[in-house]
């Protein structure tokens, strides 16, 4: 799987994910992200760094399996 494909992909999980809480993408953000750059994340546009996953996975109260393509 290329870069691009693989961030697509995440960012449609973690959307998931968030949808699924009934929480908003600022709800999110405030674990210490910000609101554009979470979007961005969302949007498949940026890698996230490996903090930046921890912190979702934290506020979305998920393993970070569950972020990732398969």
């Amino acid at each position: 799987m290329n870069k691009p494909r693989f961030t697509k992909i995440l960012g449609k999980n973690i959307r998931n994910l968030r949808e699924s809480k009934k929480m908003t993408q600022e709800q999110v953000a405030a674990s210490g992200i910000d609101v554009k750059q979470y979007q961005r994340i969302e949007r498949g546009l940026v890698n996230p760094t490996a903090y930046t996953l921890y912190l979702l996975s934290r506020v979305l109260e998920c393993n970070l399996d569950e972020l990732m393509p398969d």
